[in-house]
């Protein structure tokens, strides 16, 4: 009988010690891996935000916002798995927010776990002439330890936005994915951070982000600036586009436009070279309906076009910019008879948009050297 008492005793102990160490197993975890906090937009930049942040599969989640956090919105998550790794986003869109404004946050889920405190600003009015700013920076494509060098000179320049130009990986895996956002974490917990796909991001690049509409192809107003995201990943995917290219520029009434896209329309790159389907479905409808500007990336270094309108250097036509990696893969610069100014090395770029002007700058990363700086003025 005391044997069978004793047996049952060491069942106990050994059961509890079990649920302790889950426990503490638990908790651990949940404040050990990286939350890849990041924030984007999927409406409106001047009344909503979106924040996504990782948790444990079966985690729910809040935000708290606001003055003494009085305002909270619950998450949604997003689960999926790739290969072995199950993956749990936790997606909120704060919403009815005042233009112009900075708001506080924090995050909290049930793991239990809770973030710092950060902050977000949300855009001016669509329309209004605020002046603000901008980073571009494109292709890390596994240069995870120099983009993370990179990342507090980007910060530093405090922007209100963050735009990537694509290719954040080279295998298209999770682990690359996580590793890109944990690299630039410093920026992306306080700044909304848009991007386009790149043609080696794969289709797991619709999962790690949170954008308007298809979210392959859309448009935002910010103050007085209508930007475009495109995609150039295929022939028929920038055919497919040009219907609906064509009505949102009918229906834009902000004075500057500015496309963006992974692949150039025009440029001297011999690495990759430019596409000739994006000139045949799209540049007719750039030059009509007044885009300024035109952002891409793909060919690992810097190229900024005179003016060009029919396929010719033209004081009224369109800029385009080929921006260079933010990682560690690069190339030498080509100039042809388009060419302004070329740099074969790795860089970011700067924009500060001020009514009707909008001033560009490309910084090198490897010793912040300046590799061009311009402007553009409204035609």
């Amino acid at each position: 009988m005391r044997r069978g008492q004793g047996k049952k005793r060491l069942i106990v102990v050994a059961a509890l010690l079990a649920l302790t160490l889950f426990f503490s197993f638990t908790v651990v975890a949940a404040e050990d891996f990286p939350r890849l906090i990041h924030l984007s937009w999927q409406n409106d930049p001047a009344s909503t935000m979106t924040i996504m942040w990782r948790s444990e599969p079966e985690a729910e989640g809040i935000v708290e916002y606001g003055e003494d956090f009085a305002q909270s919105v619950q998450s949604e998550p997003f689960r999926y798995r790739f290969g072995r790794t199950q993956v749990c986003w936790q997606i909120a869109e704060i919403t009815d927010l005042e233009p112009n404004s900075t708001y506080h946050y924090r995050l909290k889920t049930s793991e239990p776990w809770e973030s710092e405190e950060y902050s977000f600003k949300t855009a001016p009015a669509k329309g209004e002439e605020t002046s603000f700013k901008f980073v571009i920076f494109s292709d890390v494509q596994g240069g995870y330890e120099a983009f993370q060098q990179a990342a507090p000179k980007i910060k530093a320049e405090n922007a209100d936005i963050l735009l990537y130009l694509g290719d954040f990986t080279r295998s298209s895996s999770q682990e690359e994915y996580d590793l890109w956002l944990e690299s630039g974490a410093t920026i992306f917990t306080d700044v909304p951070l848009m991007s386009v796909r790149g043609n080696v991001d794969g289709p797991n690049y619709l999962d790690q982000f949170a954008f308007p509409g298809n979210e392959r192809w859309f448009s935002l107003d910010y103050g007085n600036v209508h930007f475009l995201f495109l995609s150039t990943m295929l022939e028929d995917e920038v055919i497919e586009q040009r219907p609906w290219l064509l009505n949102d520029l009918k229906e834009n009434d902000n004075p500057w436009v500015i496309a963006m896209a992974h692949k150039p329309a025009f440029g001297s790159g011999s690495q990759n070279g430019p596409e000739q389907y994006i000139v045949d479905n799209w540049v007719d409808l750039f030059e009509e309906y007044g885009v300024a500007l035109y952002l891409n990336g793909h060919e690992h270094s810097y190229e900024r076009t005179f003016p060009l309108k029919g396929g010719e250097i033209d004081e009224k036509g369109i800029t385009y910019i080929t921006t260079s990696s933010t990682g560690d893969e690069f190339y030498p610069a080509v100039r042809t008879w388009l060419t302004a100014q070329a740099e074969g090395e790795p860089c970011y770029m700067v924009f500060t948009v001020e009514g009707s002007v909008i001033h560009g700058i490309a910084k090198g990363t490897l010793d912040d050297s300046i590799l061009d700086e311009f402007e553009l003025k409204l035609r």
